[in-house]
């Protein structure tokens, strides 16, 4: 019976604890403080904007000059025939933009080319010139869909018949660029009036008739 008392006591104390203190198997907690903000704005890196177009990286060039090319051939209605390769030249002045067009509007051309048919002498003769030439193209697509120019250039024998060097001639021309369906893509058709001079006693001028079109990058 006096154990009883004793166990019974125990069970009393352990209770009355309980009540005052809790459990101790479950002790009572602090509720957690949210820190104050800072004021700090974090910048968290954002994604890079994708393109639906693809990049196009043009050609360096065979020799990473970045300049574009053109090969032609002429027919002087008159005398003479040849071909020509010229380096086209972007306008550094983007004159076009002062005319109302694009700001390479302008092209200047450098080349060289081989001539031969018959002077005005009614002599045979060749010229293999330095030439010089501006195009002018102007409204894109305002003419037969496509672009049309005008255009006038200087050339100067470098050799030419009997060995000969010296001698300018001259050309001016207006045309039209556009693919015209025959396989070798956007072209330049043109018309004009030029003329070769080789030395002082060699002149063949003429009408002519001339097709060109983009060459190899340089």
């Amino acid at each position: 019976m006096t154990d009883m008392k004793i166990l019974c006591a125990l069970l009393l104390g352990c209770c009355l604890a309980t009540a005052i203190w809790g459990s101790p198997l479950n002790p009572p907690t602090t509720p957690l403080t949210p820190p104050e903000p800072s004021g700090e704005i974090l910048n968290y890196p954002t994604a890079q904007p994708t393109s639906e177009f693809p990049t196009f990286n043009s050609s360096p060039g065979i020799f990473g000059w970045h300049k574009e090319s053109e090969i032609g051939a002429a027919l002087g209605l008159l005398n003479y025939l040849g071909g020509w390769v010229n380096l086209k030249l972007a306008d550094p002045l983007k004159t076009g933009n002062y005319l109302g067009l694009a700001e390479d509007a302008l092209v200047y051309k450098l080349g060289t080319g081989f001539i031969f048919g018959q002077a005005a002498n009614q002599q045979g003769f060749f010229t293999i010139p330095c030439q010089l030439e501006a195009t002018l193209y102007l409204l894109e697509n305002s003419f037969w869909e496509g672009d049309p120019f005008i255009g006038t250039g200087l050339n100067y024998n470098l050799l030419g018949t009997n060995g000969q060097s010296g001698g300018f001639g001259w050309k001016y021309y207006c045309g039209l660029q556009r693919d015209f369906g025959f396989g070798l893509g956007r072209c330049d058709v043109a018309f004009g009036y030029n003329s070769y001079r080789v030395k002082d006693n060699l002149l063949a001028s003429s009408y002519y008739f001339a097709i060109s079109r983009p060459f190899i990058r340089l």
